[in-house]
């Protein structure tokens, strides 16, 4: 039975191949155009906050870029990059949420969660799913960094992460 097939599709100018490889050649145009959509807005993200945060240093003196980048990095999906690394972008620059670049295309759920971030509200972080999701990664980047501090301020700053993330893990 499987000659037959191949016979079939060998069949010069056979419409059944053509069919399949425009089929194949559409999908995979969707899933690159889909990929470069995606790239495009986390990148832009990153840019942004790039403009925003580039010649700041964390507490630890570190490039404050670089937690940024951690926190977005564990992001699961589209939405979780581009809100983590925009986590402080207006609390920590000149950026205000009436100057947020809402036409920069990102999704409402995301600028929302941007702004219910940066103004610091742990009740309204947690209201909201992505915004929590996002503060719960921000948590754990701190956690994991908290060594880069002084031995002092080492226990005290793994106390205050700790109580902290036991809000997004009730």
């Amino acid at each position: 039975e499987g000659g037959n097939r191949n016979r079939v599709l060998s069949v010069p100018n056979n419409p059944f191949v053509k069919f399949k490889a425009t089929v194949s050649k559409t999908r995979e145009r969707n899933i690159t155009e889909g990929r470069r959509l995606k790239n495009h807005l986390v990148a832009k993200a990153i840019k942004i906050a790039v403009s925003g945060h580039g010649n700041e240093s964390d507490k630890s003196g570190q490039p404050k870029i670089l937690h940024l980048l951690r926190v977005m990095f564990m992001g699961k999906n589209e939405n979780e990059m581009i809100v983590g690394v925009l986590h402080e972008i207006i609390r920590g620059t000149n950026m205000t949420k009436e100057h947020f670049p809402r036409s920069a295309g990102f999704a409402d759920v995301c600028i929302e969660a941007i702004i219910v971030l940066n103004e610091e509200d742990m009740d309204r972080i947690v209201a909201n799913d992505l915004a929590a999701i996002v503060k719960r990664n921000d948590i754990l980047d701190k956690i994991n960094t908290v060594n880069q501090f002084s031995t002092i301020d080492q226990e005290e700053k793994r106390t205050v992460y700790s109580d902290a993330l036991l809000i997004f893990d009730e």
